[in-house]
């Protein structure tokens, strides 16, 4: 398989590559400082029949729905490990965003 399969480590805006099969996100693209900048590269480096995997939380719309114990290990991962991951990422437009789910966070 090593000739049909290799894994790459870039940036998701960036990549190197063009026709892939199958492009992979896992847990990251709530993250990201643009994700549909990313969304973007993802689909122009995709075969026409080409797929994109993403897997991210399944959490709830509302407050309410996630007042459970995974809900609130959720808000609290997300507070202190999403939001600033996301702060630094750059000046894109998650790093615009998450002053305010910093501030939701705290109300």
């Amino acid at each position: 398989m090593a000739d049909r399969i290799r894994f790459e480590i870039a940036k998701a805006k960036d990549y190197p590559g063009k026709d892939y099969d199958f492009v992979t996100f896992f847990d990251c693209l709530h993250d990201m400082g643009d994700p549909a900048g990313a969304s973007g590269h993802v689909r122009s480096s995709l075969k026409k029949d080409g797929t994109w995997m993403i897997v991210e939380p399944n959490a709830g719309d509302k407050l309410e729905d996630n007042l459970h114990p995974i809900g609130r290990a959720f808000y609290g991962a997300s507070t202190l490990l999403c939001t600033p991951g996301i702060a630094f990422a750059g000046s894109g437009i998650g790093a615009r965003s998450a002053g305010r789910r910093k501030a939701a966070a705290r109300g």
